[in-house]
């Protein structure tokens, strides 16, 4: 699953009937974090997990769900709801990738450091090491290159000194080495395409947030000399919406007249 800054405003949005990507199992381990959060015991949690799969999956029965809502409430008494408003980048931190020599290089370290201050914020022992796998890292870092090209990417920020492995050998975990507090640069409310968020950020004009979804994305090739406010799905989801209300006004404007 992908890490969510707000999973109490994710939860929401399920239950709103919203656009979220998530699975049915991940909706429901968001969803029992959600009643846990808002005073719900295992047992009206379980209730209402039962209650959203069945209704959410037609060929779904309690005895085959049962599984999956026992593992949801555990892993909500095990892990609290996560409710990040903001991850803040320093400018010692956006000087120190900035120095990086191959953009590739600055958008992995970007990434590689929010996501590190992201579990600093889950875990009170996280100590700057990064509990993600690195196929997770690098999509979110935008990063389409070869395996021999990451590998590349990840020794060029550990020779510059900016991060280090676990020492055991069945560890393969990452911690981000160049933390450095100060003036805030950019804040980032967003985990998803890290890597296009730092091109825009430092100041690439091809990229843009999506107003709706609030996803970093490549602005249209032609866009009329317009600002573009949505991604590709979302301006879709927007004209459809539109479309929908236009039509309802047209016949509610329409009279008909006697004969």
């Amino acid at each position: 699953m992908v890490l969510v800054m707000n999973e109490y405003q994710l939860a929401e949005d399920i239950l709103n009937g919203l656009p979220h990507g998530c699975s049915l199992g991940e909706s429901m381990v968001l969803l029992a974090k959600y009643y846990k959060k808002n005073g719900g015991n295992k047992r009206s949690v379980s209730a209402k997990l039962k209650k959203y799969a069945l209704e959410h999956n037609a060929t779904a029965t309690e005895t085959a769900i049962s599984a999956s809502v026992e593992y949801a409430v555990k892993q909500a008494w095990k892990y609290d709801i996560v409710m990040i408003e903001k991850i803040d980048v320093s400018v010692q931190e956006m000087s120190r990738i900035g120095a990086l020599k191959s953009v590739q290089a600055r958008k992995l370290a970007f990434t590689l450091l929010c996501i590190a201050k992201y579990w600093d914020e889950v875990s009170s022992v996280a100590e700057h090491w990064i509990n993600s796998p690195d196929s997770y890292i690098v999509s979110s870092a935008c990063i389409t290159s070869s395996t021999k090209r990451q590998d590349e990417l990840f020794k060029e920020l550990y020779d510059a000194g900016m991060i280090d492995y676990a020492k055991r050998v069945d560890n393969l975990h990452v911690r981000v080495l160049f933390m450095e507090s100060g003036e805030t640069a950019v804040s980032i409310r967003d985990l998803r395409n890290l890597g296009y968020q730092y091109l825009a950020l430092s100041g690439d004009s091809q990229w843009f947030l999506c107003e709706n979804c609030g996803v970093t994305v490549r602005k249209a090739k032609s866009d009329f000399g317009r600002p573009q406010k949505y991604c590709k799905a979302c301006a879709e989801e927007v004209n459809r919406i539109k479309t929908i209300a236009r039509m309802k006004t047209l016949r509610e404007g329409c009279k008909i007249l006697p004969v």
